[in-house]
């Protein structure tokens, strides 16, 4: 990808795209296809989605599979008393293996005396995950129906807000004591602006990882060389926020 980038005339993409989003549109253009071209793609075997409870014990898991190995076999002959005693029998010691695994949680996170673990176990006990919960109008009645607790969230902001009289406020120009017309911008800025990237953060908008930018800083220094001071302000500005963020 060095290489690419190294024998890419930046001068005539510079003064052939000569607005700010013209510029970063052709070098990101640019950029992706030296990553289209060099880096190995492989496509991923799509597995199961992972369940999102938490795992549990050993001898709950036992006593799980025990039970739906039981309920396999009375679907089959659901009037055999003697299995449906069986499977009722073995239900209820995994009720009660799940009830003791969920104490010992318990007494590990209050053991733990970590204020941050227990809230976040609190949380995931007591949130309710369905939507909106049971919403009291202002008469004091419950309201549970999603239609009615829509037109009550209505005519609460409605109540509340305010009305567009359609004037606009008048705004005098603030006078400007200077205009900044140019910046130069050197090498040495954007490789320090580029040091200070963190490797291990994700992708911004544009999709591209701020590793790439590390590894490929001292090939991507060319396409701003130190002689170019007239390209306009935005251009300068926009490649110092890309840089930046």
């Amino acid at each position: 990808m060095s290489v690419y980038l190294y024998s890419i005339d930046w001068m005539q993409v510079i003064h052939t795209n000569p607005s700010a989003s013209g510029m970063w549109t052709e070098f990101l253009k640019l950029l992706q296809y030296a990553i289209d071209a060099c880096v190995p793609s492989f496509a991923v075997p799509v597995k199961c989605k992972l369940s999102t409870k938490p795992r549990q014990s050993r001898p709950v898991r036992k006593l799980d599979a025990k039970k739906r190995r039981i309920w396999k076999c009375l679907s089959k002959t659901p009037h055999d008393f003697f299995l449906r005693q069986k499977y009722k029998d073995c239900a209820d010691e995994w009720r009660q293996a799940v009830r003791q695994n969920e104490i010992l949680v318990e007494e590990r996170v209050v053991a733990a005396n970590n204020l941050s673990a227990f809230y976040n176990y609190v949380y995931k006990r007591t949130t309710n995950h369905c939507g909106i919960g049971v919403v009291i109008d202002k008469s004091g009645s419950p309201i549970t129906n999603d239609h009615e607790k829509a037109n009550a969230f209505n005519n609460h902001f409605s109540s509340v807000g305010v009305v567009d009289n359609y004037v606009v406020p008048p705004c005098s120009d603030v006078p400007l004591c200077c205009i900044l017309e140019n910046i130069n911008i050197s090498a040495n800025d954007v490789i320090q602006s580029i040091n200070k990237l963190k490797t291990n953060f994700s992708c911004g908008p544009d999709g591209l990882p701020p590793v790439l930018f590390k590894r490929l800083k001292h090939s991507l220094v060319s396409p701003w060389p130190k002689s170019i001071t007239n390209l306009s302000l935005s251009a300068w500005f926009l490649i110092a926020d890309v840089l930046h963020t």
